[in-house]
């Protein structure tokens, strides 16, 4: 074995070396054939396995709106519970907020004398928990904000206010980056007359 590497020149280095680097691109060359060769048998398939996708991904889509409307359609138990999940979201870090009970205004009615639709917003009031910690960022906030809007469609943030927590801070202080709030949420939902 000295003799051998005694005998290694600079030009024989880089021959086994290439001889080695060639060994292992063979073998992911091959590795890499097999998986192209399943992806060319699979090909014939598409055809039927791409509509069975498409028609599965449409049923989801139906089934996921269908969910989010029987959130509401529980009335103000279907929206605390919807608030409290994103308010314990692992981005929002909020934890346990109120929810109030839903105050229903009337928006719109259509159609001739007083026949036809009518819009009605309902609009609940959400607070932290007084067991909370009752401090939060403005990200934190404006995070859970933007989670009550996302996944629903006809849900909206009307109103956000902000206060600090600081005490005795003068006006033109800049306070710490500590607050509490109140939203109001609205759903929209349509009322056949």
């Amino acid at each position: 074995m000295k003799s051998f590497f005694q005998n290694l020149t600079f030009s024989r280095t880089i021959i086994l070396a290439s001889f080695l680097g060639s060994a292992v691109l063979g073998y992911l060359l091959h590795k890499e054939k097999a998986r192209l060769e399943a992806y060319e048998d699979a090909i014939p398939y598409a055809d039927e396995i791409v509509p069975k996708i498409v028609s599965r991904s449409e049923e989801l889509e139906e089934l996921m709106k269908a969910a989010a409307s029987a959130d509401f359609a529980g009335g103000s138990s279907g929206m605390e519970t919807y608030v409290r999940n994103k308010a314990t979201d692992e981005n929002v870090h909020v934890g346990q907020v109120n929810t109030g009970r839903g105050k229903e205004i009337a928006i719109a009615t259509g159609g001739a004398g007083g026949q036809g639709s009518r819009v009605i917003d309902t609009v609940y009031r959400i607070t932290p928990s007084k067991d909370g910690q009752g401090e939060y960022t403005r990200s934190e906030i404006s995070n859970f904000a933007f989670l009550l809007e996302q996944d629903r469609g006809g849900l909206a943030v009307t109103r956000l206010l902000l206060r600090p927590t600081q005490k005795g801070y003068k006006k033109d202080q800049v306070v710490e980056d500590r607050w509490t709030f109140e939203i109001d949420v609205s759903v929209r939902s349509r009322e056949e007359g």
